[in-house]
């Protein structure tokens, strides 16, 4: 059974040896908003995974389909913000 977004984000904090206030200082987001992405009771923004990757030191998107958008396709329709940056990154990584 493959982790869930949250799951496999606390194992890589965890791993990492950092605890919720050492990402949540890294990322600049609060401690219970980070609680709650790693619970699944919140999905983060672009930019919340663009830190993220930054902060773990994995590429953004890794982040991204770790989050369940696959890159071949567009986010899901209302999301247009989120829709129209991995549009970018798609074609950033054509060039």
């Amino acid at each position: 059974m493959s982790k869930s977004f949250g799951e496999w984000l606390r194992e890589m904090r965890k791993n990492r040896g950092l605890t919720l206030v050492d990402v949540t200082d890294l990322v600049g987001v609060s401690n219970p908003y980070l609680s709650q992405v790693e619970t699944g009771r919140n999905a983060p923004s672009l930019g919340v995974m663009d830190e993220l990757s930054k902060a773990y030191q994995v590429p953004l998107y890794i982040i991204i389909e770790k989050a369940g958008y696959d890159l071949g396709f567009d986010a899901p329709k209302e999301n247009t913000e989120l829709r129209n940056k991995l549009s970018q990154i798609k074609n950033i990584l054509k060039e």
